[in-house]
Parts: C-alpha cells; structure tokens; sequence
C-alpha cells in the first residue's frame, strides 16, 4: 500500500503527463489529451463505457478493475456485465459509472486506465492514481465516435487487428 502511494505521489499537481516513460510512447485520446502509455500493456482498469469496449475488443482477460454494479443485479439485460459475470467475478469492482475509487485502482496494479469521463475526471484520476488515464467517447452504440473510442484502445492495447475485425462484422450486418 506504502509503494502504490510512493509511486503516485509524483503525478500530484499537473495535467495529463506528455513526455513518454522509457519504454513507452504518447497517445492522443479521445479529447485531445496526449497521455503517455506503455509500449506494452497487460494490465487495465475500466470505466463508464469502458468495459463494454473492452469486451468487443477481446480485452476481458486485460481487466484487472472495473466500474460496475454487483453481481446480484446483473441480467441478461445488463449487456457485457452478464456475458463477462462469472470471468470478471474476482475483478476488482472500482466504482460505480458515477464516481471512482483512486485506492482501489491502485491496488488493481494497471498499467493504464481508460474512461468515459470529461478532461477534469480523467487528469484527476491520473494524478492520484499515478497510472495512465485515457478518455474515450461515452460513444453512440457503434456510430462513428464509438469506432473513434475502440480505435484508441486497440492501439494502446496493441489489437488493431481485432479492432478492424469488429468493424468488419458490424459493417456486415
């Protein structure tokens, strides 16, 4: 707990870091923000619509916290949450899609955050959390903004390919 909050400390007082990590490289995301990530990544933390995205990207196995809702409330109904209820049962739950726990997405150990929230939600949680964050576009349900949101998250996750499959199918249909 004491090294998680010594590795965030640094990241307290500014706006989204743009100089990349060794070994990583500088996105823009979904609102302009250029936000330096991981050369690989292995580990992520999703929010708002996130998880969704997450899920037609092939990402499930990535997801080390989510936000969402417990696992009684959940139907056939509840989209992603029902076909990921029993792989994602020991993720950690970070938050609701209105507000967030810092501490829990630190313990989740991600290597970046991605979230449906304005620039003021997504630097804030970069600065107490020390872990990358990337905002994507809360998205209308495969329309453009959407395909712009999973475009970013494959390549921060490295499956453009899947990504383009995705597109391919819904194309298709």
């Amino acid at each position: 707990m004491l090294a998680a909050l010594a590795l965030s400390l640094p990241a307290c007082g500014g706006e989204a870091e743009t100089a990349p990590e060794a070994g990583g490289r500088v996105i823009s995301d979904a609102l302009g923000r250029e936000v330096s990530v991981p050369e690989t990544v292995e580990s992520i933390v999703v929010l708002g619509n996130a998880p969704r995205m997450a899920v037609y990207l092939g990402l499930g196995d990535m997801v080390a916290g989510y936000s969402g809702m417990a696992g009684g409330d959940i139907s056939p109904l509840t989209a992603y949450a029902y076909v990921t209820k029993e792989a994602w049962a020991d993720k950690s739950v970070v938050g609701t899609d209105a507000s967030y726990n810092s501490e829990a997405i630190i313990l989740t150990g991600a290597d970046v955050i991605f979230c449906t929230a304005a620039s003021d939600v997504a630097d804030r949680l970069q600065r107490e959390t020390g872990i990358a964050c990337v905002a994507l576009e809360q998205g209308t349900l495969f329309g453009e903004d959407f395909e712009r949101s999973l475009r970013i998250m494959a390549e921060v996750c490295g499956v453009e390919e899947r990504a383009e499959a995705v597109f391919a199918f819904v194309d298709a249909c």
